[in-house]
């Protein structure tokens, strides 16, 4: 089980190494972005959101439904890809 975190539009740090992501759509956050508010996490049917001072996406459990993508109030939770 690890903490992805988006890099750019190719990479993720996936806990302390670097893989190169492929190009299917994903959820992303935007760290600039979120008030650490955590609306979202209790709309993730699959506990896939964290709040530790910004969100955080726990990859192995998002099913890519981007339910939670509706109730960010900041838009920082986006779809890429």
């Amino acid at each position: 089980m690890g903490i992805t975190l988006r890099l750019n539009d190719k990479y993720c740090l996936i806990f302390f190494s670097i893989k190169e992501c492929g190009g299917i759509d994903m959820l992303v956050a935007d760290a600039e972005k979120c008030a650490g508010c955590g609306l979202c996490v209790p709309f993730c049917p699959n506990e896939a959101l964290r709040v530790w001072g910004t969100v955080v996406i726990v990859e192995e459990n998002c099913s890519e439904c981007f339910d939670c993508v509706a109730y960010c109030p900041t838009d920082a939770l986006e779809i890429e890809g």
